[in-house]
């Protein structure tokens, strides 16, 4: 009876964690409409990839669930990386353009269609 409950608890946690990386995946924090950073991308994805694994360890689930995880876990600071890297290659040569603040933005917003 426990072990039933504890998955009907579960499930919707681990539902919510996967939409939740997909959200944090964004450029842009779409509730707010700001830009967000390679450090905040990354931190906000490990986040949630920690919920699942703990519920995917305490629930006991197969080594191949868990090696999976582990995958992805990994991944996630060559992610940051490559983002921290186009933003500032980005940001690097929208600078060497000098344009005025409004065609900057618009450069920006070409080069980086969420920005």
């Amino acid at each position: 009876m426990q072990h039933a409950l504890s998955k009907a608890i579960s499930a919707p946690t681990v539902t919510k964690s996967i939409r939740a990386i997909g959200h944090a995946y964004h450029f842009v924090d779409l509730a707010r409409g700001v830009r967000r950073n390679g450090k905040l991308i990354a931190g906000d994805i490990q986040r949630h990839i920690d919920t699942i694994r703990t519920i995917a360890q305490q629930e006991h689930l197969n080594e191949t669930c868990l090696e999976r995880l582990e995958k992805a876990a990994r991944v996630v600071p060559k992610m940051q990386a490559t983002i921290e890297f186009v933003s500032g290659y980005v940001r690097q040569q929208v600078k060497q353009l000098e344009l005025a603040p409004p065609q900057s933005c618009a450069m920006h917003a070409h080069l980086l269609p969420s920005y």
